[in-house]
């Protein structure tokens, strides 16, 4: 799905939906649990607040300044997480690899399977638009 971040967006949420349902993915768990240690240039404890549906919910309180940058660099604290709703790009990206984690599976594949191929979707592939 590339060039419809918003729609890429609604997938991924209900691609995470999918994992929470098959008991793969818990949304109350720190990211850091998926994402390991050192995915943002955040303390351990400010990372650790980071929970997987505040990434979901745009609510991870990093600085938004840098939107689409996904490198640690750019994950900066800015306020703690569930303060504020910010659209942020960034942070919602890495929800992609959170289900790759907790699934176990490549983003694709498990798009494919799970909602793809179920509803008649042809010639589907994740795009990153970085």
């Amino acid at each position: 799905i590339g060039g419809i971040a918003s729609a890429g967006k609604s997938m991924t949420a209900v691609l995470s939906g999918i994992a929470v349902a098959e008991g793969k993915l818990d949304m109350y768990q720190p990211s850091s649990n998926y994402l390991g240690r050192g995915w943002s240039s955040l303390t351990e404890s400010q990372e650790d607040s980071i929970k997987v549906i505040h990434h979901l919910s745009m609510t991870t309180g990093l600085d938004e300044s840098e939107d689409n940058c996904r490198s640690q660099e750019c994950m900066l604290y800015k306020q703690p997480a569930g303060a504020e709703w910010v659209y942020h790009n960034a942070p919602y990206f890495l929800l992609e690899h959170i289900l790759e984690k907790a699934t176990n599976e490549e983003i694709n594949t498990f798009t494919k399977s799970r909602l793809a191929d179920p509803i008649g979707i042809k010639n589907f592939r994740w795009d990153d638009y970085q």
